[in-house]
């Protein structure tokens, strides 16, 4: 095989690399699209519902989240309240 062969059968075997790869990404593509509306048809209705029902959950976790939030802000106002209490010079008994 002499080089400009060569080079031809390269060029040919790249083209055909490139269709196939372009033949594949079509038809994951079209794959993709098919699962996806199997999968809507399949959840319809009783997916929304649950879907609505996870948004409710996920909204009690934050405002427990919050809460939380607020409740270790007011111990540390409170450790630092005792900290700075126990520091303060103790004031001597009157007789």
């Amino acid at each position: 095989m002499s080089g400009p062969e060569l080079i031809a059968l390269l060029a040919v075997l790249g083209t055909l690399t490139g269709i196939v790869g372009i033949v594949a990404r079509v038809a994951m593509r079209a794959i993709d699209r098919r699962h996806e509306r199997l999968m809507a048809e399949r959840t319809g209705a009783a997916g929304g519902r649950e879907v609505e029902q996870l948004r409710a959950r996920v909204d009690v976790l934050e405002d427990a989240v919050a809460r939380v939030q607020e409740l270790e802000e007011r111990v540390d106002f409170a450790e630092r309240l005792l900290v700075r209490h126990q520091d303060q010079p103790k004031l001597p008994e009157s007789r």
